[in-house]
């Protein structure tokens, strides 16, 4: 587009136009990242007396590491175990323990079990689609 508008002519619209698509492009994007940054500083603000072991916070750094996008499948006793590198019964132990904290929301049953971040008390992590700036 540049190369376009410095071989035309004095007409500057169109690379004003692809200019100004690209800032707004660049803004939602951002935008999206912000979100994320200020909902995990506001995640550890309410859980700073949360009494939690290294594993648990690795779990939880880590689902809050893939935000925005969110964490592909959520988060599985299987991955847990490949995270922490600790036997399944202890991953689910670490994971039905932070669910009890009111840090992780369960979704799903049996084998098919997953979960997500709160937010909030009683809000989960949003889906990883949503466009901040229609909220």
């Amino acid at each position: 587009m540049l190369e376009a508008s410095q071989r035309g002519g004095l007409k500057i619209t169109p690379w004003l136009h692809w200019f100004l698509e690209q800032v707004r492009a660049a803004v939602v994007a951002n935008a999206a990242v912000v979100e994320a940054v200020k909902a995990k500083a506001l995640f550890w603000w309410t859980h700073r007396y949360t009494d939690l072991n290294s594993r648990q916070r690795k779990l939880l750094n880590r689902l809050w590491d893939a935000e925005p996008e969110g964490f592909k499948g959520n988060l599985t006793v299987r991955k847990a175990v490949g995270l922490t590198r600790v036997s399944r019964a202890t991953a689910y132990r670490d994971l039905s323990d932070l669910v009890e904290k009111g840090t992780l929301a369960p979704c799903g049953r049996g084998r098919s079990q997953a979960y997500r971040l709160v937010l909030r008390q009683g809000v989960e992590a949003p889906s990883p689609h949503a466009n901040p700036l229609h909220q």
